[in-house]
């Protein structure tokens, strides 16, 4: 479903939408011209600008030409770049590594020194799925569960990735460990100076801890379960169940003990309600979670959960061989990360890849990998001055792009050895993703794989303004043909959830008649 869609809050919104198709113009008639100027001249539409931008694929005929040159804000439709470039620069296929080392020789099933997990990048962590081979996503992900009142979690355990480590240091023949356990979250400098939360080496759960409300009786307090259920991270749950047809207002916060609580309460006879604690220390998260794996793999410890990571324990980073690794676990493909990047518009998992780009070229600052990025998009032959991007997840309101930089980018990623997977990673219109309800059942219904994004604001006096909603992707046209388009409309006056639908389902129905014209 589309973001718009999804969002439960004004003062939540911030994603973007752009959308590319294309026909050539002698294909376009006076019923097409006549519905997409309908739509544009809608009231609400009174005091907006538009970006149309329409090429056929190959060929390179514009079809429509809407201040193709004119800057918007993009938000996540940039993911596009992101999701791209790491294609280019690692390959769909490519994989990461996390392995657990021991830094002293096991005897007799004891180990007289540390276990130290080495943190890669992995994104997933066998979170989101049964194995590596695929990950699971739902179109209302938990990510943005705190705004979308209708967010799923995926049937996968978010400790299985940890559980098959341990099992692993349990069959390597370790029953003890005496020393500690670490996490070397030195892959490259957490950063936390992007719109996301912490970007770090080490993902669980999304680095979030669900919590699943299910409302009792009216007035009697809302029973919650949490996952993962990791040691010293527990959530105190003091929601109430509210009257039936109210709204539901959680809370979940850090007390100044530092105990975890959610407060709030729930409508009776509601659906179960879920949201999400955002973890600070990753690193610490992951350690504590660890242990309580290595545990449950019947392996005797020293080390507590609980306290912070002791980084300054790491040993140096030089010292990992072959000869002490006790466990490894291979990450999915790129190609599935990226899927779930796409599909449901996952922002750290975007902004990870730069993290993960900036390493490729040898640094452990995250910002050097939008320089990298920049390097990768100049192959594309974009000009500067049509793209500025300030982070991977297009989370910035400072990032401004133009439709023919998304028109030259997704051109070139047609002629790449990665192609296929770049295109199964977009939302498939009235199928699943961001698009999932956008056009369901209609004669375009699978015709059109775009990324979406939403960027919106209010005032602190209440007024709200769309700063822009668009599309960007592919098209296949009623010819068979493949075209580019985009799609954008920057500055609409809102003044709730529905008005925000109700441009999403504008830009479906132009979609639509794009296709249906070519």
């Amino acid at each position: 479903m589309l973001h718009g869609r999804k969002l439960a809050a004004l003062a939540a919104l911030a994603i973007s939408v752009v959308l590319i198709i294309g026909c050539t113009p002698a294909e376009v008639g006076n019923e097409f011209h006549s519905e997409i100027h309908r739509l544009m001249d809608q009231e609400r539409y009174r005091n907006a600008s538009w970006n149309l931008t329409m090429v056929e694929l190959g060929s390179g005929n514009p079809a429509e030409l809407i201040r193709p040159d004119a800057y918007f804000l993009p938000g996540s439709t940039a993911k596009l770049f992101s999701a791209g470039a790491a294609l280019e620069e690692f390959g769909a296929q490519s994989r990461v590594t996390t392995p657990i080392y021991a830094t002293a020789k096991p005897s007799g099933g004891k180990l007289s020194g540390d276990l130290v997990l080495v943190a890669s990048g992995d994104m997933n962590l066998g979170g989101r799925s049964a194995g590596a081979a695929q990950i699971e996503y739902s179109d209302f992900d938990h990510n943005e569960a705190n705004v979308l009142p209708r967010a799923t979690l995926t049937a996968g355990d978010p400790l299985s990735g940890l559980d098959s480590l341990a099992s692993q240091v349990r069959d390597s023949g370790v029953t003890a460990v005496e020393g500690d356990v670490l996490i070397d979250d030195r892959l490259f400098t957490p950063y936390d100076k992007w719109n996301d939360g912490v970007i770090s080496p080490i993902m669980l759960n999304d680095n979030l801890i669900d919590l699943t409300i299910t409302p009792t009786a009216a007035g009697s307090v809302a029973a919650a379960s949490q996952r993962p259920f990791v040691s010293g991270y527990a959530i105190d749950s003091n929601i109430t169940t509210g009257p039936a047809g109210g709204p539901a207002t959680v809370s979940i916060h850090r007390r100044a003990d530092g105990r975890i609580e959610a407060t709030g309460t729930v409508p009776a006879g509601s659906e179960p309600v879920i949201r999400t604690f955002k973890v600070e220390d990753p690193s610490s998260f992951a350690r504590s979670a660890l242990i309580d794996a290595l545990r449950r793999a019947g392996i005797s410890l020293t080390a507590q959960p609980g306290p912070a990571n002791p980084s300054g324990s790491l040993p140096a980073a030089n010292s990992y061989t072959d000869a002490n690794r006790l466990a490894a676990l291979d990450s999915a493909t790129l190609a599935e990360e990226i899927k779930v990047i796409l599909k449901v518009s996952f922002n750290r998992g975007a902004d990870l890849l730069i993290c993960r780009l900036a390493v490729a070229g040898g640094s452990k600052d995250c910002l050097d990998g939008m320089t990298r990025m920049q390097q990768i998009l100049d192959k594309a032959g974009i000009d500067k001055t049509a793209l500025y991007l300030f982070d991977g997840a297009g989370s910035s309101d400072h990032t401004r792009t133009s439709p023919v930089a998304f028109i030259k980018w997704l051109e070139f990623a047609k002629q790449r050895p990665w192609s296929s997977a770049f295109v199964d990673a977009l939302p498939i219109m009235g199928v699943d993703g961001s698009l999932a309800d956008v056009e369901r059942n209609g004669a375009s219904m699978g015709k059109v794989r775009a990324k979406t994004g939403t960027r919106a604001t209010s005032t602190p006096t209440g007024e709200a303004l769309l700063y822009a909603k668009s599309l960007a992707g592919y098209l296949e046209g009623k010819s068979g043909r493949t075209y580019l388009l985009v799609i954008a409309v920057n500055g609409v006056p809102i003044s709730g959830i529905e008005e925000i639908i109700a441009v999403v389902d504008d830009l479906g129905a132009m979609a639509s008649a794009l296709q249906q014209a070519n």
